[in-house]
């Protein structure tokens, strides 16, 4: 059965907990038989399941002393496949061996590569590390449904179907009338819906445990091919969880990753988790069994829509607003099924070098797939999806002045068809209409003998299509850190297989014209065998035309559409930009910030072209962020990875309704480097409360404990001190060694609010410091102890260090005087010292509090302060 997925991606074939140092598992990945084991050290083997001998599956097997053995005649097959050990034969047959496949094990699942070996990228593994995480509590279980995989990828990608297929459990009306808010990029889409202000379900009633309405979020991210996250949960109403603040609600994440087993089959791995209530087995057990109920309604509805799909496959589906996640999901998996079949063809062009004979048979066997009904539907949608969103892509963009290399790619792309016109017209157009039978003898004797213009056409298409590729992958990868380390392997593999195929496709040609030199007929029987005619080649050339007018015509309407569209936006007053240049510039109808500047020739910062991945776009909005919408999905995750102060967004996202300036916080020439550091504050002078946090006793963990183990516990402290500061509104600054500092006050409205939150944190401090005393009492020499100093006052604040490991931290006077006092506690032999007028900026109550002085190094003033044994 031809694959209808694509095969170079990691896929979940099982549990780790199902893979067993004895047993063997079988599981099917993409129509691909496994046969699933581990080996001495523990590692996953995956094999094909069928013996080289006489085809038993190997799961009817058993592992001993390292290799799996055929139950039929005991052929011993080793993690490679290679068979070392035969019956009766002193030394196994070289030929005697079975596919391996790439497998690995992370996040409790065991993941399995079914492509192409050399492109099994580990770093490609889906990230479901909530699964392995100690602050996620849950379970999971499998799924077996007898539909096409997507149809799950659909019901995942919109939760609509909650109010109708849920209703007495998750389901709530709000659902169906909230429409989603969808972003996307090359490999990923989230769907975010937010219902303000609503009666609870009765399952999230239950866990929130309170009374009121709630704030319910849902937020989906999809990675292709088919990984989905699940972030839901509830929040009192009012509270603030759309900004961020979730302290007063229960969230959980569902975790799913979906592999097909056959075109109308698919295993279906989940896991529900939750961030309170941990290591309550109880509630643990209770909630995957309402999830997996949850979970048998929806097999019910998607096998039913295999059953009516499969009864009349030409019925089409028809698409909502609401399903435009789930379009997405499907686009990302068209692109990389394009992708696919580029490579395939490419591989085949190579084995031109070798001879032509082995070329037409590779050929046959890598097209074969995309040349069933199946494949090609699967083709055809993919190209035509890829088409329109390269025409609606045009259409949406507000200004067409574009980077170098985004015209590049767009222009390659629409070159596209105009090259491959003709090509696709006499090849897979004839032989499907017009009875012709082409091979690569009768197409390279065409483009090389009769017609070589054709072969200059077919080697700029071949280049076209390439660079368009390589351009797409370029700007997806280079916002990644690690990409500049490894640019050099894929420049080298994008160099060298159009190389190869290049280097095929010519001295395949040259062959041709050589035999054609030779023999007279050569030419005539070559295109006799393939039933290529003058009739046939003059109408491939009618078709041609027709797809090249088409094309044509299909630009010439979206460039009419935009020309019509800004007629009518000029006629009217547009609001006004703000730049610090002293431009006023007008913003059209759904323009970005971004485009607006480019559209006037403004250079700003966009390394990943206007996508919301490398913030490099940044801006400080100082008037009209009231009349901003706030930041959806994709942007609020950029925004929070660098920490970003109230005011801060970014261009390529926020689309202006009203006048509004902006600053640029980034240079226009800022590399991807710059987009990872954090903030947007330039160094200034500010009122801003310091705190220092150090755990006493640090060098007797060191002498008493394996350094194992005292990492684990430091880490442990280390992310319970985080977690408070994130619960309190501080900001996490340095790290010193046993202790930290951190910053308060740094992104509110009002510095003053610092030391009520600091005072805050320190009591969640000490509180997470005496839980963790319990979970740790069996692994502690003694329990842990921690010294918080905390003061107020003017410091030098900003983004300071290297540049791709800058921090936002204070220096200054503010800074030392914090850390003596946080050294007193020891000398006062209280947990924690804060300064007079921190104190009282925090309206802290200081009768009957004892008032002490101390000394500070470098400063001619003591400073005063209390000495507290608990936190008011």
């Amino acid at each position: 059965m031809p694959a209808t997925f694509p095969l170079n991606a990691w896929y979940a074939a099982a549990w780790s907990h199902e893979v067993t140092a004895r047993g063997v598992l079988a599981r099917t990945v993409c129509n691909e038989r496994l046969a699933l084991w581990r080996t001495p050290e523990g590692e996953i083997a995956a094999l094909e399941d069928s013996c080289w001998h006489r085809r038993l599956p190997l799961s009817m097997g058993q592992v001993e002393a390292g290799v799996l053995l055929c139950r039929y005649h005991g052929l011993a097959f080793d993690a490679t496949g290679r068979c070392t050990r035969m019956p009766s034969q002193e030394k196994p047959s070289a030929s005697a061996r079975v596919r391996a496949y790439p497998a690995t094990e992370r996040h409790r699942l065991v993941w399995v590569w079914p492509g192409d070996p050399a492109r099994a990228d580990m770093s490609l593994v889906p990230d479901l590390h909530w699964n392995a995480d100690p602050q996620w509590e849950g379970d999971g279980a499998t799924l077996f449904a007898k539909c096409d995989y997507r149809l799950l990828v659909d019901n995942l990608m919109d939760l609509t179907h909650e109010t109708f297929v849920h209703a007495t459990s998750i389901g709530h009306r709000a659902i169906a009338e909230t429409p989603p808010a969808t972003t996307h990029d090359e490999r990923s889409v989230t769907v975010t819906r937010w219902m303000l202000d609503i009666d609870a379900p009765p399952f999230w009633r239950a866990q929130l445990g309170r009374p009121g309405n709630v704030d319910r979020w849902q937020i989906i991210r999809f990675e292709a091919p088919c990984t989905i996250v699940l972030d839901v949960g509830v929040a009192l109403a009012g509270t603030g969880a759309p900004q961020g603040d979730r302290s007063q609600g229960v969230t959980g994440r569902v975790l799913n990753t979906i592999t097909p087993e056959s075109d109308a089959s698919c295993m279906y791995f989940w896991t529900l988790l939750r961030n309170y209530r941990l290591r309550d087995q109880s509630l643990t057990t209770t909630l995957r069994d309402a999830n997996a109920r949850i979970f048998e309604e929806d097999r019910a509805v998607v096998e039913a829509q295999q059953r009516a799909i499969a009864a009349a496959p030409e019925r089409p589906l028809h698409h909502l607003n609401v399903d435009a996640g789930a379009l997405w999901a499907r686009r990302i998996m068209s692109a990389l099924v394009m992708l696919a079949f580029v490579i395939s063809h490419l591989s085949a062009h190579s084995l031109l070098l070798v001879s032509l004979p082995l070329a037409q048979d590779g050929l046959v066997r890598l097209m074969q797939p995309w040349r069933s009904a199946a494949g090609t539907t699967l083709l055809l949608t993919a190209f035509f999806v890829h088409y329109a969103n390269a025409l609606w892509s045009i259409y949406e963009r507000r200004s067409l002045r574009l980077t170098r290399w985004q015209w590049a790619q767009l222009g390659f792309g629409l070159c596209i068809p105009l090259l491959l016109a003709l090509h696709v017209a006499s090849t897979r157009l004839a032989e499907a209409y017009l009875g012709a039978d082409n091979s690569y003898g009768s197409v390279l004797t065409l483009h090389w003998v009769l017609m070589p213009y054709l072969a200059v056409i077919q080697t700029a298409a071949l280049l076209t299509v390439w660079i368009h590729a390589c351009i797409g992958i370029h700007f997806w990868l280079r916002t990644k850190l690690w990409y500049p380390d490894w640019r050099v392997v894929f420049a080298a593999f994008a160099m060298l297989l159009p190389t190869l195929a290049l280097s095929g496709y010519l001295s395949a040609g040259n062959q041709v014209m050589r035999e054609a030199a030779k023999d007279p007929a050569f030419v005539t029987t070559t295109l006799g065998d393939a039933n290529i005619t003058a009739e046939t080649r003059a109408a491939s050339d009618r078709i041609a035309g027709l797809l090249i007018l088409t094309h044509v015509g299909l630009l010439a309407l979206v460039f009419a559409a935009r020309g019509i569209r800004r007629r009518i936006q000029e006629s009217r007053r547009p609001p006004q930009l703000a730049h610090p240049a002293g431009h006023k510039l007008p913003i059209f109808p759904g323009a970005t910030v971004l485009e607006t500047l480019r559209e006037h020739g403004i250079p700003h910062a966009s390394v990943c072209g206007g996508r919301a991945r490398c913030t490099t776009c940044r801006i400080q909005v100082s008037r009209g962020l009231e009349t901003l919408p706030p930041p959806e999905e994709l942007e609020a995750k950029a925004l929070a990875r660098i920490a970003a102060p109230a005011g801060m967004r970014l261009a390529c996202q926020v689309r202006p309704t009203a006048d509004i300036s902006v600053t640029p916080l980034l240079a226009a020439d800022a590399s991807a480097a710059d987009g990872y550091v954090p903030g947007g504050l330039e160094g200034s002078e500010r009122l801003i409360t310091v705190m220092f946090v150090d755990l006493r006793g640090s060098t007797t963990l060191g002498e008493a404990k394996l350094p194992y183990d005292v990492l684990f516990i430091l880490n442990r402290f280390f992310y319970e001190m985080k977690q408070s500061l994130e619960a309190t509104n501080g900001h996490y600054s340095q790290f010193t060694g046993d202790g930290l500092m951190a910053l308060y006050g740094l992104h509110a409205d009002d510095p003053a609010s610092g030391p009520a939150d600091a005072l805050r944190g320190a009591r969640e401090m000490l509180m997470r410091v005496e839980q963790l005393n319990r979970q740790l009492k069996d692994e502690l020499p003694q329990p842990l102890q921690i010294g918080i100093g905390i003061h107020y006052s003017e410091a030098i604040v900003g983004a300071m260090g290297p540049p791709r490991s800058m921090i936002i931290t204070a220096i200054g006077d503010t800074v030392n005087t914090t850390a003596r006092l946080e050294s007193l506690t020891k000398e006062y032999g209280c947990p924690l010292i804060i300064s007079r007028r921190a104190a009282e900026v925090a309206k802290l109550d200081l009768a009957g509090h004892t008032l002490h002085d101390a000394p500070v190094k470098g400063r001619v003033q003591s400073v005063q302060f209390l000495a507290l044994q608990a936190v008011p």
